[in-house]
């Protein structure tokens, strides 16, 4: 929940959060859904698409200051304290994906929750929600 987490600890409006992000298991906390429709008529640009992600994903992981200057873009208001502050905690709690994949445990993480609020009540599978093929392609 940066950059609100950090900005409210330099203004004393709390203290570091009870749990990290991390210690309530694996979740698929930020996806990109893609039509099956398009999957059909189009996955060559499916595949050039999760490609791109997979390379920024890596891109990430791999450079700070690049992410840093990406997250200022995103957040042009926010101070250098507090984007420092959010960029550490986003790589101490592993917020970006390593490779694109999707779990089977983060799936029903997150299925969970979506019943226990009753966003998402129906029965799913992981092969009827998740299709990895082109992340798997990419690599």
């Amino acid at each position: 929940a940066e950059p609100q987490v950090s900005d409210g600890m330099s203004k004393g409006v709390w203290d570091e959060p009870f749990y990290k992000f991390h210690s309530l298991g694996d979740y698929a906390y930020s996806v990109l859904s893609v039509k099956k429709s398009t999957i059909e008529k189009d996955p060559e640009t499916v595949q050039k698409f999760v490609n791109s992600i997979l390379e920024v994903l890596q891109k990430v992981k791999d450079d700070k200051e690049y992410a840093a200057a990406q997250a200022k873009l995103e957040f042009p208001t926010m101070t250098d304290e507090a984007l420092k502050a959010s960029m550490e905690r986003a790589y101490a709690d592993e917020l970006w994906s390593p490779d694109g994949q999707i779990s089977e445990e983060a799936l029903k993480n997150d299925m969970d929750v979506m019943a226990k609020t009753k966003i998402f009540t129906d029965p799913y599978t992981y092969d009827g929600l998740i299709d990895m093929q082109f992340v798997n392609n990419a690599k």
